[in-house]
């Protein structure tokens, strides 16, 4: 084989790559931009009311907040304390946010997966 033909070779097979790799970048920003309409599209669906809001009580489980607000929402805080032998078990405390399109949104305190404490936004 002659020089030129090997680095014809090597050109088409480097070009070869290029391509595969520009297709697969495509298609990566294709699936991206379809998952963002779907998680786009959830949200407008998924709107949390006042109403809702009103349901939610203190001692209320994680599950059951689900339940009223549509979705798990995000959990956006998270805090673990360990336990003091004798005097305090181990604690979680977490804080959950469940947000509309508009920007109104609802967030709950958790302590050990029961509500401590309910606020609201622009509801």
């Amino acid at each position: 084989m002659t020089r030129r033909s090997v680095l014809l070779i090597a050109l088409v097979a480097f070009v070869g790559i290029g391509a595969v790799t520009a297709y697969n970048v495509r298609e990566e920003r294709k699936l991206a931009e379809v998952m963002a309409r779907v998680d786009a599209a959830a949200q407008r669906r998924s709107v949390i009311s006042y109403q809702a809001y009103l349901l939610i009580r203190p001692g209320m489980r994680v599950d059951d907040v689900i339940a009223v607000l549509g979705s798990a929402g995000k959990e956006v805080s998270r805090a673990e304390v360990p336990p003091v032998p004798g005097a305090m078990p181990r604690t979680v405390n977490t804080i959950h946010q469940w947000e509309n399109a508009d920007g109104s949104n609802v967030i709950v305190m958790f302590e050990n997966g029961e509500v401590v404490s309910v606020s609201q936004a622009g509801l």
